[in-house]
């Protein structure tokens, strides 16, 4: 039941920002690329009140774990652009506890949603990535490790086969970046990528010394993430993906809202929703 609460929040906050927010948030600033990552990147929308960007999940091994404190924040002072930055504040006061490493990551509905189902087969699959494709991640990231903690940031991309691959852009380290510091990282998706499955963002959080009394304690901010796919055209050089040209008064409001079979077919919504660009916001 969360799972599919997860997915409904995302599906309805991107309808959201489609209908109140300018167009242009998800392109690069050359080239028109699509960011993938362009309305939640910034991390300034909390639809839950859960303190978290809406579209990014978490995941606790340990449901029940004891003596650990995880608080989720959207932070108005220390950000690198926008108004606010994704907090993430581990304490664990001089006790043992049952949790060892907990994940925060982007969804990958948001990138790749399920587009090649028994029940619907997206005419818009060439505007997201597939096999053979480049996928470029930028994000800045400022820690304060001040005790017993470490951490590791990847894209994880999940076969159809099982298991998961993993490519890290930052490996497990205790180092802390005082002021925001940038990182840029590309991989290739593989051949046998699961829809659904391609995570191009990823933070794991691990206490260490679990089973030891000891004091852990960090403080992440997480901001300007963005995330660009390139794929080989006819003179065999990467260009990266756009936005098709929009069509006018063929979505209409029972359709957004009944969802039904393309569901989280995000780029069919923005080609096909006149509401985005409806000075008024109202369906034609």
């Amino acid at each position: 039941m969360k799972i599919y609460k997860n997915k409904i929040y995302l599906f309805f906050g991107l309808l959201f920002l489609f209908i109140f927010t300018n167009p242009e948030k998800i392109f690069s600033q050359t080239n028109n690329c699509i960011n993938y990552a362009g309305f939640i990147g910034s991390f300034e929308s909390d639809f839950d009140n859960k303190g978290r960007q809406f579209g990014f999940n978490t995941y606790f091994p340990n449901k029940d774990y004891r003596n650990l404190r995880v608080k989720f924040s959207l932070d108005p002072i220390n950000k690198a652009e926008g108004n606010f930055s994704q907090k993430i504040e581990v304490i664990r006061e001089n006790t043992i506890s049952d949790l060892n490493y907990f994940y925060f990551y982007l969804s990958g509905y948001a990138i790749l949603p399920p587009l090649s189902t028994s029940s619907y087969v997206s005419s818009y699959r060439d505007y997201y990535p597939k096999p053979g494709d480049r996928v470029n991640v930028s994000f800045k990231i400022k820690s304060e490790i001040l005790s017993n903690i470490r951490y590791e940031i990847h894209i994880r991309q999940k076969p159809t086969s099982g298991g998961y691959i993993y490519s890290r852009i930052i490996n497990p380290t205790t180092t802390s970046f005082l002021n925001f510091t940038e990182f840029n990282y590309s991989t290739t998706v593989i051949n046998n990528i699961e829809e659904g499955n391609l995570t191009p963002f990823a933070i794991s959080i691990s206490i260490l010394n679990t089973s030891t009394p000891t004091t852990s304690k960090a403080t992440f901010w997480i901001d300007d993430l963005k995330v660009y796919v390139y794929r080989l055209n006819s003179n065999n050089t990467y260009e990266c993906l756009k936005l098709p040209q929009k069509r006018l008064s063929s979505l209409k409001f029972a359709e957004v809202f009944t969802a039904g079979r393309f569901y989280y077919d995000w780029i069919y919504f923005y080609s096909n929703l006149d509401l985005w660009d409806s000075g008024n916001y109202m369906i034609k």
